[in-house]
């Protein structure tokens, strides 16, 4: 009888991509691949968003999807780094896309530490077949980080990847509590 071993998610990312290198005839650096792991939720959608700046409200086929950072998990890399949640993107069917933000600047993420970062980040999105945007609350969608140094590479893992209905408010502030 074999025993079922357990693989967080981040663990079995990590897995695959130590995996498809290994296959690709690549050869890993001394020590392992390190990367910081982006642990994150996705909310819900929404059309109109109320910011320090002004009010935004995604056009027909559009919508805000919300998520919350959570932490980065950066114990692997040996770097210090600044963590811009205005850079995350969607890997989405749509290439229509705008980062909204988020409340607060740039988060100093500690060579091999976690840091908790628990901010909303909203992304709109196009290529919605209702013309409210409401349907993208049917999608879960997986956020990126760009390579961009000092940064290491980055793995976003989404703690609501089982999920598949997602909430729908017209007011995304609601969805925040905001």
């Amino acid at each position: 009888m074999m025993q079922r071993i357990f693989w967080s998610p981040a663990k079995r990312v990590v897995a695959i991509v130590l995996l498809g290198a290994g296959l690709a005839g690549c050869p890993l650096p001394p020590g392992g691949i390190k990367i910081a792991v982006i642990h994150y939720d996705q909310i819900g959608a929404c059309h109109t968003a109320t910011l320090p700046d002004g009010t935004i409200t995604a056009p027909p086929g559009h919508a805000i999807v919300l998520f919350r950072i959570k932490t980065i998990d950066n114990t692997a890399p040996p770097v210090t780094w600044q963590f811009n949640p205005g850079a995350l993107q969607v890997n989405s069917p749509s290439d229509e896309q705008s980062n909204l933000g988020s409340m607060g600047g740039p988060v100093t993420v500690p060579a091999n530490g976690i840091v908790t970062v628990n901010r909303p980040v909203g992304i709109m999105v196009g290529g919605t077949v209702n013309a409210d945007g409401s349907d993208a609350a049917t999608y879960n969608y997986t956020l990126l980080y760009p390579n961009v140094p000092p940064a290491p590479g980055t793995i976003s893992v989404n703690d609501t990847r089982d999920i598949h209905n997602f909430p729908w408010n017209p007011n995304c502030n609601a969805l925040i509590g905001g």
